[in-house]
């Protein structure tokens, strides 16, 4: 018999889009460390990483490099939260992106324990601000 279909070698080809992981060297920087405005400023436009617990979102928006409309604001404490020293810092992170729903996943703080803790790497901005690129469940 000669009739109905046949296999035949086809040959498989990807010419899809590759999209190329932009790697950054981030300083490690201790939360206890930068709890001064004046410490905190020597960082201006640098990339760090930090260890984080997340608290709440937020409503303000006082940086001009992350306007409302492409980032959601956050406020983040020390990785022992209300215990952690100083007082909480604003992050800023990009709507729609894998960071944002890590935020919006985690477990925030309040005055209890801290439950869950992050490293987010990003770039240092004035009066203890961050534009946060990613960040990752700590241990």
């Amino acid at each position: 018999m000669t009739a109905g279909a046949r296999p035949q070698k086809v040959d498989v080809k990807f010419e899809g889009i590759v999209r190329k992981q932009e790697e950054h060297e981030y300083t490690d920087v201790e939360w206890n460390a930068v709890q001064s405005s004046g410490e905190w400023s020597k960082l201006d436009g640098k990339r760090v990483a930090m260890k984080i617990a997340v608290g709440r979102s937020e409503n303000s928006w006082p940086l001009a490099d992350a306007p409302k409309e492409k980032f959601s604001a956050w406020m983040v404490g020390g990785p022992e939260g209300s215990n952690s020293p100083g007082l909480p810092m604003r992050v800023f992170v990009p709507l729609g992106t894998r960071t944002e729903r890590t935020f919006s996943n985690a477990k925030t703080y309040t005055s209890n324990t801290v439950d869950e803790t992050y490293v987010v790497k990003g770039i240092a901005r004035e009066n203890r601000q961050m534009v946060v690129e990613s960040a990752e469940k700590a241990d």
